[in-house]
């Protein structure tokens, strides 16, 4: 029996876990999820709840100082577990040439019949141009490796901003379907049946050239049990991150309590933010992913 891979990467915030949330529902079968988190602390796993087993490897990515965890992970999976599909979530700095590559490996040294059946690269049309510019070596490599490719952060009557980011992504992978609908607003079972009715291309490694491994372009600060905050002060930590007074902060998010004992999740990029409410949590815990970050400032923020 042939056991389905779906790569679902892109960059810092750009929307994978939401994503996954929407269409693991039309999932057919038994299946199973990686999230890699590039933070000291697994955040995106616990918004899954019961919906399928998930297995976390964080404190960097898969596809390099991680890899072996990664690798002995989804030869568990694929061993000891009768599954359809396996749904891997890597880190926003992941390279997705890397867990192809690893992906083969297992596939080649399993008796499992291993499918890479999608590569999604979902990509935030916002921040593209400061990507493209600031962090091209990751940022590309995801784009030219995927065989679908999603838009995401961008409002009705953007219809420009979509097109020009459409054509760039198009030099950079003719072959890759572009999906340039607002998945938001549509159902999962049918964003996958639009992917997988598509014709699109069988996936063929295009490396980038990377100046450095990720951990040694991105920091990270973890907190746990976070102190409690007012509805305005979570509203008020999300337009702060956005300054440089805590340094070059590209991602943030984590789950916090509230001062009536609730409990919120919390996501922010430079080009997106946004809080809700979540059922009740283990415990709070926040990560921030950056540069040059301001350590004992973000200590006073949380802690």
């Amino acid at each position: 029996m042939s056991i389905d891979i779906t790569v679902v990467s892109g960059f810092l915030g750009a929307g994978k876990t939401t994503f996954l949330k929407k269409v693991i529902s039309g999932m057919q079968g038994k299946g199973a999820l990686i999230e890699n988190e590039f933070g000291d602390i697994g955040i995106d796993g616990d918004m899954f709840g019961d919906e399928l087993p998930v297995r976390e490897i964080y404190a960097g990515c898969i596809c390099c100082s991680v890899v072996h965890d990664f690798k002995k992970t989804l030869e568990e999976l694929v061993s000891s577990y009768s599954l359809d599909y396996i749904l891997i979530e890597p880190s926003g700095v992941a390279s997705l040439s890397d867990i192809i590559k690893i992906c083969d490996i297992v596939s080649k040294s399993s008796k499992a019949d291993i499918s890479l059946k999608r590569l999604i690269t979902i990509v935030d049309v916002k921040g593209f141009e400061d990507y493209i510019s600031d962090f091209g070596g990751f940022f590309l490599d995801q784009i030219e490796n995927a065989n679908v490719i999603l838009l995401s952060h961008f409002e009705e009557g953007d219809d420009e901003k979509v097109e020009s980011v459409v054509s760039r992504i198009k030099s950079y992978n003719e072959k890759a379907l572009i999906f340039k609908e607002n998945w938001y607003r549509i159902e999962g079972g049918e964003i996958l049946y639009s992917i997988d009715s598509a014709e699109s291309e069988g996936y063929a490694l295009e490396e980038t050239e990377k100046s450095n491994p990720a951990n040694r372009t991105f920091e990270t600060y973890s907190a746990r049990n976070t102190k409690s905050f007012s509805e305005e002060e979570i509203e008020e930590l999300l337009i702060s991150l956005k300054s440089k007074e805590y340094g070059h902060v590209l991602r943030a998010k984590g789950i916090l309590t509230t001062d009536r004992g609730k409990y919120v999740n919390f996501n922010f990029s430079q080009y997106s933010s946004s809080w809700s409410y979540v059922g009740i949590c283990e415990e709070s815990k926040a990560v921030v992913i950056g540069q040059d970050l301001n350590r004992e400032k973000m200590s006073k923020l949380f802690e």
